[in-house]
C-alpha cells in the first residue's frame, strides 16, 4: 500500500500519520517520513494503544466519539 501512495504524498503540505503501533506500521512511517520531510508520525496520541480506533474506543466508548474526535484532532 506505501508503494500506492508514496508518490501522491508529495502533492500535500502537512502530512499526519496515523499507522497502527506495531512492527508494520512503524516500518511505514520510517518509509514515508524518510521521503517525506513533512510528515509527522502522530502515534503518541495512542502510544498505549494498538491504533487510533483502539484508542478512540477506550478514551471514550459512549455515542461522544464523534464530538470527541472532532475536537482532539481540530486543526
Amino acid at each position: 500500500m506505501i508503494e500506492r501512495i508514496k508518490n501522491e504524498l508529495g502533492n500535500y503540505h502537512n502530512i499526519e500519520l496515523y499507522f497502527d503501533n506495531d512492527e508494520a506500521g512503524n516500518r511505514a512511517v520510517e518509509i514515508i517520513k524518510n521521503e517525506n520531510q513533512n510528515a509527522k508520525d502522530c502515534w503518541a496520541l495512542y502510544s498505549s494503544f494498538k491504533d487510533l480506533n483502539d484508542w478512540l474506543i477506550h478514551e471514550n466508548p459512549s455515542n461522544e466519539i464523534k464530538i470527541y474526535y472532532k475536537s482532539a484532532f481540530k486543526r
